[in-house]
């Protein structure tokens, strides 16, 4: 049985690649001068593109610009996740440590908590918000997760959703189907899902 908060079921939502996508690919062509899309990568790290000599540099540059200053908000979510907020407590469940810098990491966390508060004023109690590096300490009962990689979702839901990333798009729905997980094309897809 999950948990409720003043009668609401409880449901996770990851927010890079989820609810926002587009700015560290923004900052890695930056860096670079390259044109890079997002079909250019299969692996979810795309700082692989980054050359050896260059990571230092990389890393100094990534940490001083907000990359949340360029991302774009994924169509309908802000919409969907206000009706949803209307059924479900909405948990917000991100990761913000770089493994190679994770003191240098603190600053994400800062840049994550104002995206969130300056777009998301309707998920109004700002203590929802989980920054957290490793996911499955994330183990309250909850009723769905949604996130875009199969291991954060694997973790105490009673409905497991994967959401589409450029990284996740060989995945088999043999696969899915197997681990009980649904898939979510974009955010209508989640209305569809959680809003019958």
């Amino acid at each position: 049985m999950h948990i409720q908060i003043d009668n609401k079921k409880i449901g996770m939502v990851d927010m890079d690649e989820v609810m926002t996508k587009g700015g560290f690919l923004y900052l890695i062509n930056k860096f670079l001068g390259t044109s890079y899309i997002e079909d250019d990568f299969k692996d979810y790290y795309m700082q692989d593109a980054i050359p050896k000599e260059q990571e230092e540099d990389w890393w100094q540059f990534f940490f001083s610009e907000n990359m949340y200053d360029y991302c774009e908000l994924l169509p309908y979510c802000r919409y969907v996740l206000e009706e949803l907020c209307k059924v479900y407590k909405i948990c917000i469940g991100t990761d913000y440590v770089v493994p190679q810098k994770p003191r240098e990491s603190k600053v994400l966390m800062d840049y994550k908590y104002d995206y969130l508060l300056d777009n998301f004023p309707f998920i109004l109690d700002h203590k929802n918000f989980a920054f957290i590096h490793d996911k499955s300490l994330l183990r309250n009962d909850f009723y769905f997760r949604i996130d875009d990689r199969m291991k954060h979702i694997s973790y105490g839901a009673e409905r497991k959703i994967l959401f589409s990333a450029y990284h996740n798009q060989d995945i088999s729905s043999d696969d899915l189907e197997r681990k009980g997980i649904e898939w979510a094309d974009d955010w209508l897809h989640i209305k569809r899902l959680l809003l019958k």
